[in-house]
């Protein structure tokens, strides 16, 4: 991946030695660099960048006036950007120096240059005359950012953990709790990681340290009100939807002449939207997925028809074929920056290798449909709230909640109509009555029983595992797509994914995720995006023409899923990691994990009798143990 770093302030050191500490930490960042480390001094303060040439990354610096600024960027609307700095007094500037642009707006707007930058970024600015350090980072969260304060008080921020603890005076004290956390797979924390000393700049937050002061998080991006009503009809807003979506595409292409991108394409309809609004304007190729027949995740034909539409024949790359982790030794999870990683990133990285073999350096993907266009059967708790019975009982026949037995009928009406509505005081006194068993809150997660209360606590691993609050006046299904856009946990899974497709020579752009396209989608009603047993109906309206009918069409049942492909490769991989982790004595010795209950889970999954979700959670806490074990070596 690209990365960048700032060292400000601390002890006195030669320009020399500073500029090559921080060459240092960021190539280290990058692994192999396609570009020589690049780093500018200026004061106390030394700033530098590497990047993969090979994916089409810059090392991005500008310097001028007592001004650094230092980006991994990709900004998107430049000419507004640009319209703006001109009615600000800003001089013309080049159009392709994002450096240059994002300093342009922190001297034309200062901390508010979050409201005009638009993109992919992750930015640090040394302001040297105003003694301002700040950090920034986009809405979406495509590009990662941490600091720390180093042990004689220079402040370091970075691209990743691992930048940040190359310099030699970051303390390297691992914090027990967020292990816990990252282990049980509660990542709801706004910004801590595994070094106690190192934190995360979320994404829509920038951080600001002036004159050498303790720095300080501040949000500048919230996603807008949801199931507001703009007034505009279906059909036209459909149409606005469309243009919007090609315009958001049209900004993150590979540049006509450079080459093609791929569309990362399955038979859902966010992907699809995104393929058939590139396709036709722009020179793109799809990459798809191929499972098996009989696989939850095969979609094969529909994703065959929506490229042949086009006169396009997809790239396969069989999920056979794709281990969910690597086939030999596990070095790879003690060389992690963190313990975290995407549980999908060899899929990513089949699907990345795949695109830059067809000459691909840029990939679009449908990240945001379901989050933006769709809604959870949690609609049923408004209802209910309402008192509107008959309509809640009418759209859970529709949407399949009250299908199966009388059992699965009550557990699922509990699910979406009641719980929801719950506040976590009323389910903590369930607890007590029920000898700590409290029922779990809508969203919330599972605490692994092997994981140690101990580790930090029941009550906090239960306020970690707790992210879905909803607001005075918020409907459920409005609050639960706040939570998907503003909860941790989606920027470092957008991160990690972005940080395998790099290592393989491409970037991940989400156009779903475009600022114009979110805002749209928050100003309508709730029935478009679920309810009479349809979702996804504004999207779907908006590519009629784009996408086959066929393909656009009102399914039964859901496709396109996973669950059989992970459940098949953690059956293959577990008692290899199982071996590998020999008794999980690295979190045990923190107190983290109790092994005894940890075996007892393997055995469980493997006679087929644990879910999904602490399936999942088995695998990242013998992924966080390989890498505690590589910092205790």
């Amino acid at each position: 991946m690209s990365a960048i770093a700032a060292v400000v302030g601390g002890r006195t050191q030669p320009p020399a030695e500073r500029a090559a500490l921080v060459g240092a930490m960021v190539a280290g960042g990058v692994g192999r660099s396609d570009e020589l480390p690049r780093t500018v001094g200026e004061g106390t303060a030394v700033v530098g960048a590497a990047a993969r040439r090979e994916a089409g990354e810059r090392c991005l610096i500008h310097a001028a006036d007592g001004l650094l600024v230092v980006a991994d960027a990709a900004l998107v609307r430049r000419e507004a950007l640009r319209a703006s700095l001109d009615a600000a007094g800003m001089r013309p500037l080049p159009d392709d120096d994002d450096a240059a642009l994002i300093a342009a707006a922190w001297r034309a707007f200062g901390r508010g240059l979050g409201d005009h930058l638009d993109g992919d970024y992750a930015a640090i600015i040394v302001d040297e005359r105003r003694g301002v350090c700040l950090a920034i980072r986009d809405s979406v969260g495509r590009r990662p950012l941490h600091w720390a304060r180093s042990a004689d008080g220079a402040l370091l921020v970075g691209s990743t953990a691992g930048v940040i603890v190359a310099h030699p005076g970051c303390p390297r004290a691992l914090d027990r709790a967020a292990l816990a956390a990252m282990a049980a797979g509660l990542f709801e924390d706004l910004d801590e990681t595994a070094y106690a000393a190192v934190r995360v700049v979320p994404a829509g937050h920038l951080l600001i340290a002036e004159d050498g002061g303790a720095p300080r998080l501040h949000r500048f991006w919230s996603p807008p009100p949801f199931e507001t009503s703009s007034g505009i009809p279906f059909e036209a807003a459909a149409e606005e939807l469309r243009l919007r979506l090609v315009a958001a595409v049209a900004e993150r292409v590979t540049p006509q002449g450079d080459g093609l991108t791929a569309v990362w394409l399955s038979g859902g309809w966010d992907s699809t939207a995104v393929y058939g609004a590139a396709a036709g304007r722009h020179t793109v190729r799809a990459v798809s997925m191929s499972y098996p027949v009989g696989d939850g995740g095969r979609e094969d034909e529909m994703i065959a028809a929506v490229a042949g539409h086009w006169g396009d024949t997809p790239e396969w790359v069989r999920i056979g074929d794709v281990p969910l982790l690597p086939p030999g030794g596990f070095d790879l999870e003690a060389g992690r920056d963190e313990p975290f990683a995407h549980a999908y990133d060899g899929w990513n990285a089949a699907m990345a290798r795949a695109s830059r073999a067809l000459g691909a350096r840029v990939v679009l993907d449908g990240a945001g449909g379901d989050q933006l266009f769709s809604a959870t059967p949690v609609f049923l708790a408004d209802l209910v709230r309402r008192g509107r019975w008959g309509a809640a009982a009418r759209e859970a026949r529709s949407h399949g909640v009250t299908a199966g037995t009388r059992r699965a009928a009550a557990w699922s009406w509990w699910r979406w109509g009641v719980r929801p509505l719950m506040p976590p005081v009323v389910r903590d006194v369930m607890g007590l009555l029920r000898s700590g068993r409290a029922p779990l809150g809508h969203l919330e997660r599972p605490i692994p029983p092997w994981i140690r209360p101990g580790a930090e606590g029941v009550a906090g691993l239960h306020r970690r595992a707790r992210g879905f609050v909803r607001r005075s006046g918020e409907s459920a299904s409005a609050a639960e797509t706040r939570w998907y856009l503003t909860t941790p946990y989606a920027g470092r899974i957008l991160a990690a994914q972005s940080g395998v497709a790099l290592a393989e020579g491409v970037v991940i752009r989400s156009p779903l995720l475009d600022r114009w396209v979110v805002e749209l989608a928050a100003s309508r009603p709730r029935e478009e995006r679920a309810g009479a047993g349809e979702t996804k109906r504004l999207l779907r309206a908006a590519v009629r023409g784009l996408v086959p009918a066929s393909v656009l069409a009102t399914r039964s049942s859901r496709t396109g899923l996973s669950s059989d492909y992970f459940r098949r490769e953690l059956d293959r991989h577990l008692p290899r990691l199982m071996a590998a982790a020999a008794g999980c004595t690295g979190l045990a010795e923190l107190g983290v994990v109790e092994p005894a209950a940890l075996r007892r889970a393997a055995d469980e999954w493997m006679a087929g009798r644990l879910g999904d979700d602490l399936g999942l959670a088995l695998l990242l806490t013998l992924r966080t143990e390989l890498w505690v074990r590589g910092r205790m070596r």
